[in-house]
């Protein structure tokens, strides 16, 4: 079934936006689940999710993350969601793993 589940603690921040549903159903069993609030424009509510995703949710005993694995296209900066995480990650001071992503074959 889901061996990464069983070898990671998984949590998964949702944003209220556009986004995987079909992952996040395979997921959810292993998985601790977070779903974000609503917010004025999607931009706003893909903030608010890599906010907790590194800042953490004191309130529900989630606390701030030790470690972000970010899968990035390329290893240089480019605008994107996943570069947000990796710069609020990186002024909160929690150590960045970059992944880049294998390119896709004729892309």
């Amino acid at each position: 079934g889901h061996a990464l589940g069983e070898m990671v603690d998984l949590e998964l921040f949702i944003p209220f936006a556009s986004h995987n549903e079909t992952l996040v159903r395979q997921l959810a069993p292993v998985s601790r689940v977070f779903r974000c609030p609503q917010a004025e424009t999607s931009a706003l509510a893909y903030r608010i999710r890599n906010e907790w995703m590194v800042g953490g949710l004191p309130l529900q005993n989630v606390p701030w993350a030790d470690r972000l694995h970010a899968f990035v296209r390329q290893e240089d900066f480019y605008r994107s969601g996943e570069w947000m995480t990796i710069n609020i990650a990186r002024r909160a001071g929690v150590e960045i793993v970059k992944e880049v992503l294998p390119r896709e074959a004729g892309g």
